[in-house]
């Protein structure tokens, strides 16, 4: 057994799964290059370049390694759950897609049960031949949209089902009463031209006309409705067997969601990012900044082992240039999660920056110090001054994570235009002012928030006020309403909780 076979495997262990083997999946064509990365990653158990996931492409049989190269190149290898550091690409095993990419792929088990459907016998369907009855039109149209049906066919099979020709206004009173809106016009224009499968006769009444495949094809396309919805009655189970399965996975995201809300998380900012002369930890919980400079920078490792999820822009390079093994933490890497947008309809593509970002999500003016500014008090050792300018960065960082960790996306705005950017870093399963909402109008509780500009973090709750949560009919949205029953814009929240005892 070589040395390799006893190698601890980071990856696998992180996740609690079998280390996978890329040779027994490069016969299965739904793989793509990007998922055979991923595979031939966690079976390695650390980061590789590119060159060294080819080789192992070309002696796992799935591709020869300079065709595999360039395919890996054209990926996007460096994407969520994946990371890119310098000529290596290694996997976040605390990112929130991955589970989901292992699932795929079947290298962890499903979380619930799998459904078994309960098979029942459909009745054959009538030949061809047979003319359709009212019966069947009421199977099959009963309530339903009939948009995707041709206007041939929907005024036939009434001719049919009624045996006689009839009136513009019968045909269309029985369509319409079953669909539950205007579908038949009265117009017989459309049916004056040569070959119509429907007859005008002389004296008003539509009938039937003389093309037998037209009359085939419209007993065909209602039967197979009927089918359709006939399968879909006989392929069921149990209803309390689902509401069971989906209250347990409500029990699921809730616990999830409950240890997440535990992690002790901590913002860092630094500079220079490779080796930090001045390095700034921001612990969320606490509301404090710990500052390091010069030779201190490497005494910060002490106080970044207590956390447990760590976030910065190039983080991961912040981390490794004061020594910190970035693979023992949660990293949320909070570079802008995409590169242009567009906003308004019709507008041109907008350059998405981390000052954008702020600025609409936030609502704030500041921008981030720029790099140029920094490096210049470096070179002349004002590292007093540079703390100051990365404070003020850190205080604009901690206002957008905490838009992204309430939204789960940022905001951008244009000429009246909206538009979401999804957040990679944030699990699915944290607390959202989605949830937070629908918990509110559920419990019929207020909800405290903060409207506007985003506010001071280590006084997050100045500025707070009451709003009420009422329920969209018929939706999973909300309203949030203000004392003066004023809708609030719910975008310009900057942070929300419930009121648990409004009478206190």
């Amino acid at each position: 057994m070589s040395s390799r076979d006893h190698r601890v495997n980071r990856y696998c262990e992180t996740l609690k799964i079998d280390p996978p083997n890329l040779g027994q999946v490069r016969a299965l064509r739904s793989v793509a290059t990007f998922d055979r990365l991923l595979i031939a990653l966690l079976e390695r158990g650390e980061p590789m370049t590119l060159t060294a996931v080819a080789e192992r492409f070309d002696s796992a049989g799935v591709a020869p390694a300079a065709f595999a190269l360039e395919a890996l190149k054209k990926c996007r290898p460096g994407r969520p759950p994946l990371y890119r550091d310098g000529d290596l690409y290694g996997v976040d095993c605390h990112h929130p897609e991955l589970d989901l990419r292992l699932f795929i792929l079947g290298l962890r088990a499903a979380r619930a049960p799998r459904v078994q459907l309960v098979k029942l016998t459909a009745p054959h369907p009538p030949s061809p031949e047979e003319p359709l009855t009212s019966a069947e039109l009421e199977e099959a149209w009963g309530g339903r949209d009939l948009y995707s049906l041709p206007r041939y066919v929907l005024v036939l099979a009434v001719l049919e089902a009624l045996g006689r020709p009839a009136s513009a206004e019968e045909v269309a009173q029985f369509v319409n009463s079953r669909a539950g809106r205007e579908v038949i016009r009265t117009d017989p224009a459309v049916w004056k031209r040569p070959g119509s499968p429907v007859a005008l006769l002389a004296d008003g009444r539509w009938s039937i006309g003389s093309d037998p495949d037209a009359l085939r094809s419209a007993r065909h396309r209602i039967r197979e409705r009927i089918e359709d919805e006939r399968r879909r009655r006989t392929s069921s189970t149990d209803a309390a067997v689902i509401r069971a399965l989906g209250l347990a996975a409500d029990r699921r995201r809730e616990a999830h969601a409950a240890e997440l809300s535990l992690l002790r998380r901590a913002l860092l900012v630094g500079f220079p990012i490779a080796r930090p002369q001045v390095l700034l930890v921001a612990d969320l919980s606490a509301r404090s900044i710990a500052t390091f400079t010069g030779a201190e920078v490497d005494s910060a490792n002490e106080l970044i082992a207590n956390f447990d999820l760590l976030g910065g822009i190039e983080i991961r390079t912040i981390l490794k240039g004061i020594g910190v093994d970035h693979e023992r933490f949660r990293v949320s890497e909070l570079s802008p999660p995409q590169r242009t947008i567009t906003i308004a309809e019709g507008g041109r593509p907008t350059k998405v920056t981390l000052d954008l970002l702020i600025a609409h999500s936030c609502l704030v003016e500041r921008r981030m110090s720029d790099t140029k500014s920094k490096l210049a008090q470096v070179r002349a050792g004002s590292l007093a001054a540079l703390q100051r300018r990365l404070e003020r960065d850190l205080d604009l960082l901690v206002a957008y994570y905490e838009y992204s960790r309430l939204h789960h996306c940022f905001t951008l705005r244009q000429r009246g235009w909206e538009a979401k950017i999804p957040v990679p870093w944030i699990d699915r399963d944290e607390t959202s002012l989605w949830r937070l909402l629908r918990s509110a109008a559920e419990a019929q509780l207020p909800l405290e928030a903060v409207v506007g500009a985003a506010p001071d973090w280590r006084d997050p709750w100045r500025g707070a006020e009451s709003l009420r949560v009422a329920p969209v009919p018929e939706s999973y949205d909300c309203w949030l309403i203000d004392q003066y029953g004023r809708e609030v814009d719910q975008i310009s929240v900057q942070r929300a909780r419930l009121i648990d005892n409004p009478e206190a």
